[in-house]
């Protein structure tokens, strides 16, 4: 966590520099590398001195794996918002969807598994009014600073990114974008060199929010789903090359001449023809180099099956997880759920924060604290519910869902149980069509009967009168 105390409610030019080239944030290019399978270790390994001896260098794509079975277990369903104040949740909704929400969700959700960071900027977009918009941003390009509290709170932000022009790389700017509660103080330099000598301030200005518009999804430690076992990963990528190399240089087995010497020209001859011209008493053998298959197997199983115990994420290729009810599987994935939870805990805390920042924009709060808001408006407190990709057992998943209706649980919350349906507010709605159609229909037909009695009573009376 970076620590800095403001000047006049200001860092200075040489602070923001220092902050920036002493700022070690080279994690996220490695994990990006990790996760795009371009491990660096293996593929950054000093060559051989030997130019004839084999260079393979084999990554295998252990943590792009078990991030995106992460990810993909957490995030691939809808999250759920709900709130008790449904005029509060159509605005909050259409803020959402103006800013395609979801997607968003999955984005935060795998930068905090593969880095585990996310950061989300609020901004304004032109043509959108005060409709707050939103992206995330790359971990590389973000810096946020924190005062000395006991409880530190975040004090400014650094956003610095390089715009390069294509045609003429020495043509390459820096921004530097400098968050305050109120302001954004905006540094443009003429190449890549950050320093305060060659920052020049373009603009001070305020940026429309009314706090820092930036959400940091992650604690102290940010670590990526994988970070624990890149050590593992470089070991199944060093044993997966040297195999591959003994194999390409055809070393298995060593040709041994006893009883007769041979110089250079002798053994080009004997490449060339293939044939052997030996004295009486010389003699030929193969040296034989044995290479243990079994033991090799054997350390690679080991260090695939310590990926998926240290990291947490089992491995559902494997035979444990074959041809299991939704019941059984529960039981097998307490481990993968703990580290699920751990995760959803800081997704939530970021979107929570998300939302304080919708809030005091759309309601035009300037000095908004949560807990007052809430107290006084506790319709407006947003339940965020996250399900888990994985298959149920529907039969008992129904049937748990009937005993909570016989007990008076609400529709909303049976409904947010049954994994079968992914959006309850969509559910609910139809539900209520349903109802009201069903009402129509009991209407129609009762018209219907009182239409014919009547028309079947005026057919007595006319036989009577007949």
């Amino acid at each position: 966590m970076i620590q800095e105390t403001l000047v006049d409610g200001r860092l200075r030019a040489e602070t923001i520099a220092y902050l920036i080239n002493n700022t070690d944030l080279t994690k996220f290019s490695a994990n990006n590398s990790y996760f795009t399978g371009n491990n660096p270790t293996i593929l950054l390994k000093t060559a051989p001195t030997d130019s004839t001896y084999p260079n393979n260098k084999v990554p295998i794509p252990y943590g792009r794996k078990i991030a995106l079975t992460t990810k993909n277990y957490m995030f691939s369903k809808p999250v759920n918002y709900t709130a008790e104040d449904k005029d509060y949740m159509a605005m909050l909704t259409s803020v959402f969807n103006i800013n395609e929400n979801q997607n968003k969700v999955n984005t935060a959700g795998e930068d905090l598994v593969v880095y585990g960071v996310a950061y989300k900027m609020f901004y304004f977009g032109t043509g959108n009014g005060t409709t707050p918009r939103y992206a995330l941003i790359d971990g590389d390009e973000i810096i946020p600073i924190y005062s000395y509290d006991i409880e530190p709170e975040m004090v400014t932000a650094i956003r610095f990114y390089q715009i390069v022009n294509m045609a003429d790389s020495s043509q390459t700017k820096t921004i530097i974008e400098v968050y305050y509660k109120l302001d954004m103080v905006k540094y443009i330099i003429d190449g890549t060199v950050i320093n305060e000598t060659t920052m020049m301030m373009e603009s001070d200005k305020p940026h429309g929010f009314y706090d820092i518009p930036l959400v940091v999804y992650g604690d102290r430690y940010q670590l990526g789903v994988f970070d624990t076992v890149k050590k593992i990963i470089d070991g199944i990528d060093s044993i997966t090359s040297t195999d591959l190399n003994e194999i390409e240089k055809f070393e298995l087995a060593y040709l041994i001449l006893k009883g007769q010497k041979l110089d250079p020209s002798d053994v080009d001859k004997i490449k060339e023809t293939r044939i052997f011209e030996l004295d009486d008493k010389a003699t030929l053998e193969y040296l034989l180099k044995q290479i243990d298959n079994d033991f090799n197997g054997s350390i690679l199983d080991f260090l695939v099956a310590q990926i998926h115990k240290q990291s947490g994420v089992p491995d559902f290729d494997s035979k444990e997880f074959s041809a299991e009810s939704g019941v059984a599987l529960l039981y097998k994935l307490m481990g993968f759920e703990n580290l699920a939870a751990s995760y959803e805990n800081l997704f939530i805390r970021g979107e929570q924060r998300s939302i304080d920042i919708i809030n005091s924009i759309m309601y035009n709060i300037p000095d908004y604290d949560r807990a007052e808001y809430l107290e006084a408006n506790p319709g407006k407190h947003v339940d965020i519910a996250m399900t888990r990709n994985i298959p149920g057992d529907v039969k008992d998943n129904i049937e748990t869902a009937k005993e909570m209706l016989e007990v008076g649980i609400s529709m909303e919350k049976i409904l947010d149980f049954v994994t079968v349906i992914d959006d309850t507010d969509a559910e609910l709605k139809r539900i209520e069509k349903q109802k009201k159609d069903n009402i129509q229909r009991f209407n129609d037909s009762a018209v219907a009967i009182e239409t014919k009695e009547v028309d079947e009573q005026d057919v007595v009376d006319d036989d009577q009168e007949g």
